[in-house]
């Protein structure tokens, strides 16, 4: 992720519709004037995160905990997990010292905390090990893997441009970075399981492998070598 700048993210996103999956829960704090009681009413303080952003995390978490379909409401929370996670590198910016990020997460999970209790529902969870940057960066790696898997064919259909060729570059050669370390762990049926790869990760992956993209993009920008090792 530090490989591009949150502007190339935002641009990357808008251009190939990463984000498509996570409008609902935009759409759903749209208009703050709506939920701007949400976490007073909860009894939730803060010590880092304003109160904006705490009414935003915790009414979609709700709206997770209001979907009845088992089914709608695992996918549904999974979209959630990674939109938090966004949310707090969005807040977090260039931010890293140690003790602001854990404040940080923190007040993530007392959100979480706050809301699943009210519903006497934990099905919808996120953790943190060490509550520090390397977690979130854990999760927002597959973050980016689920939304390159999902994403693929508009990715595709959008680096047909000389003019993309630098963003685009960047983007796929991280991807391809993530996709080969975590291919060493989620290529094994047995593995693909235990390690929660469905949440992230394609079983038929080499379908999707990053290195085709990669020689497209050679091919749009003029170029023939071997981009494969």
């Amino acid at each position: 992720m530090d490989t591009l700048t949150r502007a190339e993210w935002d641009r990357l996103s808008k251009d190939s519709h990463l984000n498509k999956n996570y409008e609902e829960f935009d759409n759903n704090v749209s208009d703050s004037s709506k939920i701007n009681k949400v976490c007073d009413s909860l009894s939730i303080t803060n010590t880092k995160i304003t109160k904006e952003l705490c009414n935003k995390v915790a009414t979609n978490l709700q709206y997770v905990y209001n979907i009845k379909e088992e089914g709608k409401k695992k996918s549904t929370c999974l979209l959630y997990k990674y939109w938090t996670y966004d949310q707090m590198w969005k807040f977090l910016g260039n931010n890293k010292d140690p003790n602001h990020v854990k404040s940080v997460i923190t007040d993530f999970l007392n959100i979480r905390e706050k809301v699943s209790k009210k519903n006497n529902n934990y099905s919808c969870q996120y953790y943190f090990h060490r509550n520090n940057f390397q977690d979130l960066k854990e999760g927002l790696e597959k973050k980016f893997l689920h939304d390159y898997f999902k994403n693929f064919e508009s990715i595709r259909t959008n680096i047909h441009s000389r003019d993309k060729y630098d963003l685009y570059n960047k983007y796929i050669t991280y991807i391809k970075s993530l996709y080969d370390e975590h291919a060493e762990y989620c290529t094994d049926f047995l593995d693909y399981i235990e390690n929660y790869c469905d949440e992230y990760y394609e079983q038929d992956s080499k379908d999707y492998d990053p290195n085709v993209l990669l020689t497209t993009l050679k091919k749009y920008k003029g170029q023939t070598s071997d981009i494969s090792d």
